[in-house]
């Protein structure tokens, strides 16, 4: 059973809405073909593709009768051009302020401290590289068995990967939103974050940021919890943190690279 009726549908669709799994989400059938027809439209196929099937092919519901476009007054015809071109204008400009690492892999942390671990391989999952959460933690730990149930430091989680093939750059402190666009666009790597919660008892929690987005004009985060294994937006506010929040970003990894 076809999804909309036609593969012209499935590609209107890919064009209209540029945001069928991101934040905020949208309630579309067939997501999955309207991702795959997105990876082969680009803004001038788009514009041309959807222009051309109202100008060359497409027909009007009117009065519930079917009416060829060239039937149609002058006025309306210019009017629905011009709709048609609003619309594919919006989905690019809407497209140019969001930007995640396709494919980035989701991992749920298999003990109460283990975020950390589970963070670390989906990072190594991303690059290529399998490893499971009880052998991360074994090597950093230098243990057998996975017995243990313990949080880590930026400097032996780095290690860690790095002893995997893949190294990065720690920082203190959180990231700028321009340096996270920055890591995303330019770098094409995923980021560590280590947060602290800013509570009596402490302790903290490990994320890792994959996309982000300025949808309505706000800086949203995309980044994967290991806890409960989910993709998830937050702004960047509550993501950076501070005294006046639950957590605050306290370190983190980037600029990650596959060396072997």
């Amino acid at each position: 059973m076809a999804c909309f009726g036609s593969l012209e549908h499935v590609f209107l669709r890919a064009s209209i809405f540029p945001y069928p799994y991101q934040y905020p989400p949208l309630h579309i059938k067939c997501v999955d073909s309207i991702i795959k027809a997105k990876k082969y439209l680009n803004f001038t196929h788009k514009l041309i593709y959807g222009i051309l099937i109202v100008l060359l092919k497409g027909i009007l519901i009117h009065n519930k009768e079917l009416i060829p476009f060239m039937k149609l007054s002058l006025k309306k015809r210019l009017m629905l051009v011009g709709t048609f071109v609003s619309v594919f204008l919006f989905s690019f400009v809407s497209q140019a302020y969001a930007t995640n690492l396709i494919g980035y892999p989701t991992a749920t942390q298999a003990k109460n401290n283990w975020c950390w671990a589970a963070t670390s391989v989906t990072i190594l999952q991303y690059y290529g590289i399998s490893v499971s959460q009880c052998s991360f933690y074994d090597h950093v730990k230098g243990t057998s068995g996975c017995t243990t149930d313990e949080s880590e430091s930026y400097g032996t989680v780095q290690e860690g990967i790095h002893d995997y093939g893949v190294s990065s750059w720690n920082h203190t402190g959180a990231l700028s939103y321009s340096d996270v666009k920055n890591q995303i666009d330019n770098v094409g790597s995923p980021i560590y974050v280590s947060w602290k919660w800013n509570s009596a008892t402490g302790g903290g929690h490990a994320v890792v940021i994959y996309g982000y987005d300025t949808y309505s004009g706000n800086d949203w985060i995309q980044h994967m919890n290991p806890s409960g294994g989910t993709k998830t937006s937050m702004l960047y506010t509550n993501v950076k943190g501070g005294s006046s929040y639950d957590r605050t970003w306290r370190w983190g990894l980037h600029g990650f690279n596959k060396y072997i």
